[in-house]
């Protein structure tokens, strides 16, 4: 055992051992680098959020109102979407006045300048400051479920989906059909 420890001793007099001690130093930092990012990049990815998923769960949630309302079990939504994501950002604004004397009168006059604040994150990308951000803006929205045709059921889906989704009774349309 001494023999072999002595042997790696004389080998690191050498510089050989450590000079391939480095270079397989500096390749696993090069290879731990795609590792590091990839899972950086999966994690952005899944935190975005998705518009599509937004609507399809809007949509099972007033179906499962519905059909708590209703009684049935076949209920079909559909729902439309006015906007994206929209983002309010924080901003600078910068007021300049200026004052233009003539002979008989005065001009004053008031620029505005705006400026939003850019943050850097720690990837180093730059980006304006979100204040907010609002979810998208139900256009409208269609029920068509199985039921017996009451009105009275037809007023409370209707109530539900106002109260839900904020939208106006023009924007909604409910049919049933009749228990079939």
């Amino acid at each position: 055992m001494n023999e072999k420890i002595k042997g790696i001793i004389s080998r690191l007099k050498n510089g050989k051992l450590i000079f391939i001690l480095g270079i397989c130093g500096i390749l696993l930092i090069f290879v731990s680098s795609f590792f590091s990012s990839t899972e950086r990049d999966k994690k952005v990815t899944d935190t975005e959020f998705c518009i599509d998923t937004y609507r399809q769960t809007l949509e099972k949630n007033t179906a499962d109102i519905v059909k708590s309302i209703s009684g049935t079990k076949k209920v079909s939504v559909m729902i439309t979407l006015d906007t994206g994501i929209t983002y309010n950002y924080a901003d600078e604004t910068k007021f300049n006045k200026s004052d233009r004397q003539s002979s008989d009168t005065t001009d004053v006059s008031t620029d505005s300048e705006n400026k939003y604040i850019i943050i850097t994150d720690s990837d180093g990308n730059e980006k304006p400051l979100v204040i907010n951000e609002q979810l998208p803006i139900v256009r409208g929205v269609a029920v068509i479920y199985s039921g017996s045709g009451s009105v009275y059921v037809k007023e409370q889906i209707e109530q539900a989906l106002v109260a839900t989704l904020g939208v106006t009774t023009k924007r909604i349309y409910i049919t049933d059909t009749g228990g079939n």
